[in-house]
């Protein structure tokens, strides 16, 4: 439980507003810093809005936003990411034209890229040797090894979802905003997803943070879960509880989440 582990993020009141329209309403939760956090409710709850506002890229109406105990409200997209968050989106952001091994090296190579500018056209021999290790490493961890030399935009929705994810954890991150990352998976797909995670949570010591559909997903890997309803918070508990709680089935699993749990695509 959070409570149990440091804290990666936390948010305390979060409100955001479009307008007239109360997206999310005083939301007050923990993410835990080393383990996997699921983040669920319906169509329209608020969830994409909370993870913009972790992120940035949404401004808070109100209340706070700490990343590692670091106030983080007021703060840039990328000062957020130089402190150690990470961002996957519903839809698939790679450079199509780039093997898989460039479109993660890009992602390690963004962290001497704040450092100093012109690194991507002059980075020291020890830093390319650095992003090269890493590049290796998170190839392996994330099963792409075999088709490293391939460009990104001639894979299946399911290939590029892994190089996504590799990109991520090649970076500075420490906490992993992950955006419904099983949307295009076939069930095999969602399997090795699942276990490739798995695997970077406790290999690397991450944190994540997981907005998803796939009930079967998030029963197998988020050790924690927060539920959205229409912007508010209507509970936070282990995985066991939120399957086992009325009040979560009545507002989410009874709607028409429960055919996706079975692991069938998505729209």
């Amino acid at each position: 439980m959070a409570d149990h582990h440091a804290v990666g993020l936390s948010l305390r009141g979060l409100t955001v507003r479009y307008g007239g329209v109360l997206a999310v309403d005083d939301v007050r939760l923990d993410v835990a810093a080393d383990s996997i956090t699921g983040l669920i409710g319906p169509n329209g709850a608020g969830k994409t809005s909370l993870f913009n506002a972790c992120a940035g890229l949404v401004r808070a109406s109100s209340g706070s936003v700490e990343l590692f105990g670091q106030d983080v409200t007021r703060t840039s997209v990328a000062k957020r990411a130089r402190l150690g968050l990470g961002r996957t989106f519903q839809r698939v952001e790679l450079f199509k034209t780039l093997s898989v091994h460039d479109n993660i090296a890009m992602g390690h190579e963004s962290a001497y890229v704040w450092k100093h500018p012109y690194s991507l056209l002059q980075a020291l021999p020890s830093e390319r040797r650095e992003t090269e290790r890493v590049t290796e490493q998170v190839m392996e961890l994330c099963r792409l090894t075999d088709i490293a030399g391939r460009t990104a935009g001639s894979l299946s929705t399911g290939q590029q979802r892994m190089v996504e994810l590799a990109r991520v954890l090649a970076g500075p991150s420490r906490l992993l905003l992950l955006d419904e990352p099983s949307s295009g998976l076939t069930g095999q797909e969602r399997a090795v997803f699942a276990e490739i995670v798995e695997d970077a949570v406790r290999i690397l010591g991450l944190g994540v943070f997981v907005v998803e559909h796939d009930m079967d997903l998030v029963a197998r890997i988020c050790a924690q879960v927060h539920v959205l309803n229409f912007g508010r918070l209507i509970f936070s508990g282990t995985t066991r509880e939120a399957m086992a709680s009325e009040l979560v089935q009545r507002s989410y699993l009874g709607e028409s989440a429960v055919p996706e749990a079975s692991g069938g695509p998505r729209a």
